[in-house]
């Protein structure tokens, strides 16, 4: 199933930077109008400017809004498909691409630390899928943004992975129950990104680190992972692995068929 973006609306959360700006700035290109969501409009705002701009080059008329607010406030996103759809009509494609990640062993990591990276990375997207899903017409679809870590067991990472692996499963169940209504649910696993996702990673106390990972810093450009993932979502792909380095598929690898092995492997992370 291919999905046409042409003058149609694409709504993505975690728009203000990394993988989200510039899958927004990609969508603009092709012709679609972006919805952009994150928690600052203010931010928010410059990126539909940089969006209208890609559009005009592109020789399209653009058109793009925000629709700020927090997906941590349940109250609010709930709320949040009547906004947009208020806005929009309706989707070609809903990004959701928001989420927290954490740089603490499972011990150390606060309950309420916890509890915040599973609500933001696997409970906000089901409760926006769940207020969309009656509007999403055949030739739409979504993409749920995971990671590597959503494959394998990512040491110092216990409930940015576990919340990642159900994001996983879900759009696993999602895809089975969709393919009769022609709605396409694409799974993102992007490896390591140079983004700011480390930096706002959880510590122990529940706070961000604001460390960069090294890895990180030299792992794919968000660009080229955003029109990998854009490009595998309008033609309807199950699944779309991106950036993923030597070590990433070693670890996929192991963990799947030497799982022991993985484990050691994994475990000097610790150190």
């Amino acid at each position: 199933m291919n999905i046409e973006l042409s003058q149609r609306w694409v709504w993505i959360t975690g728009a203000s930077s990394g993988i989200g700006l510039h899958l927004a700035l990609e969508a603009a290109r092709r012709g679609a109008r972006v919805l952009l969501s994150g928690r600052h409009a203010e931010t928010l705002g410059e990126v539909a400017r940089q969006c209208q701009t890609q559009s005009n080059h592109a020789g399209h008329s653009g058109g793009h809004e925000v629709l700020a607010f927090d997906l941590l406030d349940r109250s609010a996103r709930v709320a949040a498909p009547a906004r947009a759809l208020a806005i929009a009509g309706s989707f070609a494609l809903v990004i959701l691409n928001a989420g927290i990640s954490q740089r603490s062993g499972f011990e150390e990591l606060a309950t309420a630390g916890f509890d915040q990276i599973v609500d933001l990375d696997f409970m906000a997207p089901v409760d926006l899928v769940r207020g969309l899903l009656p509007s999403m017409a055949a030739g739409s679809g979504f993409v749920l943004v995971s990671s590597v870590a959503g494959l394998i067991g990512a040491p110092r990472r216990s409930a940015y992975s576990a919340a990642k692996h159900a994001l996983t499963g879900f759009g696993a169940v999602l895809r089975s129950e969709l393919w009769a209504r022609k709605v396409s649910v694409t799974t993102a696993f992007p490896g390591y990104v140079r983004t700011a996702l480390d930096k706002a990673a959880l510590g122990p106390d529940g706070k961000p680190k604001g460390v960069q990972d090294p890895r990180t810093q030299s792992g794919a450009l968000p660009q080229p992972v955003a029109r990998h993932i854009l490009k595998a979502a309008l033609r309807g792909k199950a699944h779309a692995y991106v950036a993923f380095n030597l070590e990433s598929r070693y670890a996929l690898f192991s963990a799947h068929y030497l799982p022991g092995l993985y484990a050691r492997f994994s475990s000097r992370r610790l150190s």
